[in-house]
């Protein structure tokens, strides 16, 4: 069996630029994602679906004071919403000149069989 360590494993990624969706859960595994990300050097946008999700997510940050505030920006992502989408894309286009990380870690779960505008189901759109 292998273990990868993070911590002493990954590589410096000084210079990179990442995009990280699904970041908002305090404890999840894509707000950990970014949390490694920074800490080896990548410029991270982290998605949430609201602007309350993004302040509790950045408000966890503050006990890793090893990460530059300036590290991680948080973006409002609505996967669900193709404009929501459009306007993320163009906004991080506008941001830098290229992306080199995207981890599509958003989800989401519904009992639902709720049709987006665009005509996919929730679940399929996330």
């Amino acid at each position: 069996m292998c273990a990868w360590i993070p911590t002493t494993d990954m590589p410096s990624l000084r210079g990179k630029v990442a995009v990280v969706t699904g970041a908002s859960c305090s404890v999840g595994i894509g707000l950990q994602i970014v949390r490694q990300l920074a800490q080896h050097g990548a410029k991270v946008y982290a998605t949430t679906r609201s602007a309350k999700s993004a302040m509790k997510a950045r408000n966890s940050f503050l006990q890793y004071p090893e990460i530059a505030p300036e590290a991680v920006e948080w973006l409002q992502l609505d996967l669900t919403d193709l404009r929501s989408i459009t306007e993320l894309a163009e906004d991080v286009k506008k941001r830098v000149s290229s992306l080199d990380i995207l981890v599509s870690n958003a989800t989401a779960i519904t009992t639902s069989k709720k049709i987006v505008a665009d005509r996919w189901e929730k679940n399929m759109a996330v």
